[in-house]
């Protein structure tokens, strides 16, 4: 490996990307909305971790000046995502994935599973949050159900060598849940299919391209975590196929991160060169900053991470 690739690969993540940030107001709002949660569900063993986990993602990952309602809604999907996230670690049946998908979509609960009964209360709050907003729900369960997939397949059959790094990293973008996080924004930002379709195959390649760049900075941020825990990572994928060093396979995978941070740039500034409507613009502008905020949730959690 040459020293020009290995100095790439030696420097910082970093997007010149402008970063909506919460105040400490709304962060108190955040913590709040989860301890009642937590009171009332109790899904997470290490309650205070994953408390800073939502607090400092949803501090780093949302649209400008959001309302209160649209951040306590928000922490509770984040509070039922995350719960799916941690439990494909242990054990996550998929009776239970597919009960919790119904319920989310507007059916009886048929256990009194704490997941379950969280999924209940959170059915009000989306219903009041449609109501409002007027957006079309279907590519939000959409990526509501690769989700659930991802996490249900990981449960089963744990990521190894003999994986396939193009078919990690297909099944990548639904395990870190960005592409329904950016759907439910979309229904936070009330924007309207009308209002949307002009424009829906940019948004789209838009959203596939953050979300290919946040799973690819996962992967560079916590190589060494998952190198000592055994955990599955790009790299070291790339490096057991490939027959490369890790130093050799993480060049390549910062290049090909680099590679998706040119394309988006130059995706989203094409679209927003399109001039639409309002609620389309923040709702992009959104995207750029949570695309940003994602690297800046990481460096803040630096037990998890080294970016």
């Amino acid at each position: 490996m040459n020293g020009v690739a290995y100095a790439r690969r030696s420097e910082p993540l970093d997007y010149s990307f402008e970063l909506f940030v919460l105040d400490q107001r709304q962060l108190a709002l955040i913590e709040r909305e989860y301890e009642s949660l937590a009171e009332r569900f109790d899904l997470f063993a290490q309650r205070a971790a994953w408390k800073r986990v939502i607090q400092t993602f949803i501090g780093f990952c949302s649209a400008e000046n959001p309302s209160d309602g649209a951040l306590q809604t928000l922490t509770h999907f984040l509070y039922l995502t995350l719960f799916f996230n941690e439990a494909r670690s242990r054990e996550l049946p998929l009776e239970l994935a597919l009960e919790y998908r119904a319920v989310l979509g507007g059916a009886p609960p048929a256990s009194e599973h704490p997941v379950i009964r969280c999924a209940h209360a959170f059915r009000p709050r989306l219903e009041r949050l449609l109501h409002d907003s007027g957006a079309d729900t279907s590519a939000f369960f959409h990526y509501v159900d690769l989700n659930l997939s991802a996490f249900v397949r990981d449960a089963g059959r744990k990521p190894a060598f003999v994986d396939d790094p193009d078919t990690f990293l297909a099944r990548r973008l639904h395990t870190i849940s960005a592409l329904g996080y950016f759907e439910f924004w979309k229904l936070l930002l009330s924007v309207s299919p009308r209002a949307e379709l002009l424009f829906a195959s940019d948004i789209f390649r838009c959203q596939l391209l953050s979300a290919k760049i946040q799973g690819l900075a996962n992967d560079l941020c916590s190589l060494a975590r998952d190198a000592r825990d055994g955990s599955p990572n790009l790299t070291l994928l790339v490096a057991h196929h490939r027959k490369l060093s890790t130093d050799a396979a993480n060049t390549l995978v910062r290049n090909w991160h680099d590679q998706a941070v040119s394309e988006y740039v130059e995706a989203t500034n094409a679209l927003l060169a399109l001039e639409p409507e309002p609620r389309v613009r923040r709702y992009v502008e959104f995207i750029r900053s949570c695309t940003r905020g994602n690297l800046e949730s990481m460096r803040a959690l630096t037990s998890r991470y080294d970016c």
